[in-house]
């Protein structure tokens, strides 16, 4: 049987509209709590991320202010109105992920309970075994390898793990464990060497191919 990574945001739904009232209740959280002016909030932010060596402003403002990241997590991602942001996946995304088989997780930076909150909003939960957020692999985030060894440390007697992620920097770590990496990059807009989906629907000739490469059909 062969293992489905799928990252969530920015993969299996488009989250512009997510992030954008991610950016708003931070800015809220850091003006209302620690008194940080909006305005000051990005600079200080890429200086905390540098310091602390992670990608995720949640993590980096926990460390900095001795803040309980759940708490972090509850007045953030926790807030986020999906219905209003608007979020949508690609048609026919279900169906595909029925289709291709196998076992299928989440690998996700953002924390866990936000992913299945997505999920369930977008109908397509009952498809995901399980997922890997942010305390899950211990805030040690995509790109690095932590969080990639203990998923494949979960996971590790599958025929062949497929890893799909719309950022190339993430596929990288995958590649190390041996995993078949494929970049999401609908629009075009990445020229690397990865293998490039333009839709998940093209999901389902990879799984067929591997198929009839493996002698399945």
């Amino acid at each position: 049987m062969n293992l489905w990574i799928f990252d969530n945001d920015g993969t299996l739904y488009d989250d512009s509209g997510a992030r954008k009232q991610f950016n708003q209740l931070l800015s809220a959280y850091a003006k209302n709590q620690l008194g940080i002016h909006p305005g000051s909030l990005s600079d200080l932010m890429a200086r905390l991320q540098s310091k602390h060596e992670t990608r995720s402003s949640v993590v980096a403002f926990a460390r900095e202010y001795s803040i309980p990241i759940e708490c972090l997590i509850q007045q953030t991602y926790g807030l986020i109105d999906l219905a209003a942001a608007q979020i949508a996946t690609e048609e026919h995304l279900s169906e595909t992920l029925e289709q291709i088989g196998g076992t299928k997780i989440v690998f996700t930076n953002s924390p866990s309970q936000y992913a299945l909150r997505v999920l369930r909003h977008l109908g397509i939960s009952h498809h995901f075994q399980n997922i890997f957020g942010m305390l899950e692999i211990e805030c040690q985030l995509k790109p690095l390898l932590h969080g990639y060894q203990l998923v494949q440390k979960a996971y590790p007697d599958f025929k062949q793990s497929f890893f799909v992620d719309d950022k190339v920097g993430n596929l990288e770590g995958g590649g190390k464990m041996g995993w078949s990496c494929m970049l999401y990059d609908p629009h075009g807009l990445n020229q690397s060497q990865e293998t490039r989906l333009k839709s998940l629907m093209d999901l389902r000739t990879i799984a067929q191919e591997v198929e009839v490469l493996n002698g399945d059909l």
